[in-house]
């Protein structure tokens, strides 16, 4: 099927892209040793080239406002306006444990969470005469229209406000016990195929970068002076494509003490502002001109580092140091 178009469903007539990838069957499968043979893949998945027909983003997942364990009597297919996006900060090659817990965002049941009940099962489908194998299985609840739905966990959970997820895969379908809801098939059952599948098969990391972070987000450039002893701190704007909001900018210092050898401050916020410079008004110790490497531990000094933030997912900057008094001459260092 390569180079056969695909269309929105409200623009059926208008192609939106070209399937570019789809692989034959890699491998078979068989459920015995003789009879009953498959042709299989590691992966239920294509590769498209879009025109620009819609406008699309690169490692972004539509967030909704609401999250299901159970569906709701309702489809919750809302986006938040507050963060309406979750961003791909990193991929996961491997298998999740059973109990794991894991998510999706699909457009006939939205946004639910499950977890894992099977690792790398191989997951025939008589049906269509295919098998796709080392699949995960997860009690996670999902719908006709909602193949091809991003599967991912949150990096930070505890974090409402947070927005990076780690991609695990895309969902290939439902398993089991089926009901109806809102006029569609659905299953409490859903399996999907791990994203080291679809980059054997597809050549997905040759090919593109899904991590996002790089392209939301740029790593800021932090330079620096000293006015009066006290450090002047400039950086370069963070802001890549497809930033859809403020960002923040935190001034991350650690302070080293040399008369007592010792660290009184690691990573500590000393400011959070989304300006492009900074001054500390009350550093631990009147300092010289910043470097970018660190002192002798003979003399006492601070870092800065700049860590930009936007929805949770953060980009970090270089590091400078300022040095301040040597330790006493006459006694060892």
């Amino acid at each position: 099927m390569d180079g056969s178009p695909v269309s929105p469903p409200d623009a059926a007539t208008t192609a939106m892209g070209t399937e570019t990838a789809d692989p034959s069957a890699t491998s078979s499968y068989c459920a015995t040793l003789v009879f009953n043979c498959y042709r299989a893949r590691n992966s239920d998945g294509d590769l498209y080239t879009l025109n620009g027909f819609r406008q699309s983003q690169v490692g972004v997942i539509s967030r909704p406002s609401v999250r299901q364990h159970a569906l709701l009597t309702n489809p919750q297919l809302q986006v938040d306006p507050v963060n309406p996006w979750f961003y791909v900060a990193a991929t996961d090659n491997g298998q999740p444990p059973v109990g794991a817990v894991v998510e999706k965002v699909g457009r006939t049941t939205g946004w639910t969470w499950g977890t894992v009940s099977a690792s790398c099962v191989d997951l025939i489908v008589p049906s269509d005469n295919y098998a796709i194998r080392c699949a995960t299985k997860a009690d996670m609840w999902s719908g006709d229209g909602d193949s091809g739905a991003p599967i991912f966990t949150q990096v930070n959970p505890s974090d409402p406000s947070s927005s990076s997820i780690t991609l695990l895969g895309a969902l290939g379908g439902g398993d089991g016990a089926t009901t109806t809801w809102n006029s569609h098939v659905v299953s409490a059952t859903t399996w999907y195929s791990g994203y080291s599948a679809f980059a054997s098969e597809l050549g997905v990391p040759s090919q593109h970068s899904l991590n996002v972070i790089t392209d939301i987000l740029k790593n800021p450039v932090l330079s620096g002076s000293v006015s009066s002893g006290l450090p002047v701190l400039s950086w370069t704007s963070a802001a890549g494509n497809g930033v859809d909001g403020p960002i923040t900018y935190r001034v991350l210092r650690s302070t080293w003490n040399a008369v007592n050898r010792t660290f009184t401050e690691s990573g500590y916020l000393a400011a959070s502002t989304q300006s492009l410079s900074w001054t500390d008004t009350s550093p631990p110790y009147s300092f010289g001109a910043p470097s970018a490497y660190q002192p002798d531990s003979c003399f006492s000094w601070s870092s800065y580092m700049i860590v930009a933030l936007i929805h949770g997912v953060g980009q970090g900057s270089n590091t400078l140091y300022y040095q301040g008094p040597r330790r006493s001459y006459n006694t060892p260092c």
